[in-house]
C-alpha cells in the first residue's frame, strides 16, 4: 500500500509495475483521499480477475 501520493504520482510507479511484472499479473488501483491525495494499492492478479477481453 502507498500513501499521500499526487494524482500524477500515482502513474509512474503503476507503469513501473505493468513493465516489471506484466498487467496480467499485478494490479494497481487507487483512489483519491483527502486534500487531494491519492492512496495506491497493489495486489497480485488472481486468474483473469479484472482484465479486458483481448480482441
Amino acid at each position: 500500500m502507498l500513501w499521500e501520493f499526487g494524482e500524477n504520482d500515482v502513474q509512474n510507479p503503476r507503469n513501473l509495475l505493468y513493465r516489471k511484472f506484466g498487467k496480467r499479473n499485478v494490479i494497481v488501483r487507487s483512489s483519491k483521499q483527502e486534500e487531494g491525495k491519492r492512496l495506491a494499492v497493489v495486489q497480485k492478479r488472481e486468474g483473469n480477475e479484472y482484465l479486458q477481453p483481448v480482441e
